[in-house]
Formats: structure tokens, C-alpha cells, sequence
């Protein structure tokens, strides 16, 4: 099974002012399940993934390509000053 861009899922899911009680049920799963999937701490099946887009209204390419990893900048390095 493969992880989806949960972090559109909860975007798309919120800008609609709907709460994952109300949608949970839509989508025939608990709703620890979608809050796992939209925080990426649990895969989605194939069907899933189609119910979800269906809802939503949503691309399915879109949901099953990651979201980019933030950049993490390199940690800052006090330097010694000369006298």
C-alpha cells in the first residue's frame, strides 16, 4: 500500500471546513485512520486513494506524489575572530 500526500488530503479537507469526524464516515474508516493518512503515519489501499480523490475531487497523481522534505539548513558556526 502505498503513503499519499496526506498533507494536500488535510489541506483540501480544511479549506472545505469540514473536520475529519464529518468525513471519516464518507469514506467508509475511522477517523484515526484519516488523521494517520493526512499526517503520513499510515499507508492508503489503491481503493482508498480513489475513494479519497472522488470526495475531494481531487487528482490522483496528485495525492499519490509526496511532498517535498523541507530543506534544512546547515546548523550556524560561531567563527573565531582574530586579534
Amino acid at each position: 500500500m502505498p503513503k499519499v500526500n496526506g498533507p494536500l488530503i488535510r489541506r483540501t479537507r480544511r479549506g472545505r471546513d469540514l473536520s475529519v469526524d464529518d468525513v471519516a464516515p464518507q469514506l467508509d474508516i475511522a477517523p484515526g485512520t484519516l488523521r494517520n493518512i493526512e499526517n503520513m503515519r499510515a499507508e492508503a489501499s489503491d481503493r482508498l486513494i480513489g475513494r479519497i480523490c472522488r470526495f475531494f475531487e481531487l487528482d490522483e497523481d496528485a495525492v499519490r506524489t509526496l511532498p517535498k522534505a523541507p530543506r534544512r539548513l546547515a546548523p550556524r558556526v560561531a567563527l573565531k575572530r582574530s586579534a
